[in-house]
């Protein structure tokens, strides 16, 4: 019996060893897909940010971009089918604390309207190039909030346009790809 539940011990530990070299840790796993970095910028008429980057000088640097559209249509017995109104549900950026931070928390406290804004999302290489372009028209911030020196701003947002470029395998610019929705009129831009 002690000679079976030694084996049993010896084989516990031999399996508990093998399972843990046997681990690949993430990073060092293999990810086939290629490793985008980008440099997000985000201008607003009257903000000033700190960027000091070539062609985004004074724009506010953001850590992310989420925006959420949605078309409520309906559907009825005999009726078919009909789109509803679009609606932009939300739109947040989130930002480190910059010389922004005061004049985006007096604009949502006042409630003021910009006319426009633009957020542009830069390749992280040694020549940086707009990939993705967001105008902004009718803009609004509709919510301000400061979390650990961190910032999220919800932003209203009447009209969008979006200009992305892509990457050709030679590595020059393609062929841009556009398109916008003007929330209030309900109509493509």
């Amino acid at each position: 019996m002690k000679a079976l539940k030694n084996r049993f011990i010896i084989t516990l530990a031999a399996f508990l060893l093998a399972l843990t070299f046997s681990i690949v840790p993430a990073s060092a796993a293999t990810n086939s897909a290629p490793e985008h970095t980008f440099d997000v910028y985000l201008n607003l008429d009257g903000i000033q940010g700190d960027s000091t980057v070539k062609n985004y000088e004074k724009w506010i640097q953001l850590s992310s971009v989420q925006f959420n559209a949605a078309n409520k249509g309906s559907s009825s017995s005999g009726s078919g089918a009909g789109a509803g109104k679009a609606i932009l549900e939300s739109f947040t950026v989130t930002k480190s604390l910059d010389s922004a931070s005061i004049p985006l928390f007096l604009n949502t406290a006042a409630g003021k309207n910009i006319s426009k804004g633009q957020i542009v999302f830069v390749s992280g290489t040694q020549q940086p190039t707009a990939l993705l372009t967001i105008d902004l028209s009718s803009v609004q911030i509709s919510s301000y909030e400061f979390s650990d020196a961190y910032e999220t701003i919800t932003l209203s947002v009447g009209g969008i346009k979006m200009s992305y470029t892509p990457t050709t395998a030679k590595g020059t610019k393609g062929t841009s790809i556009t398109g916008g929705w003007d929330f209030i009129k309900n109509m493509k831009q």
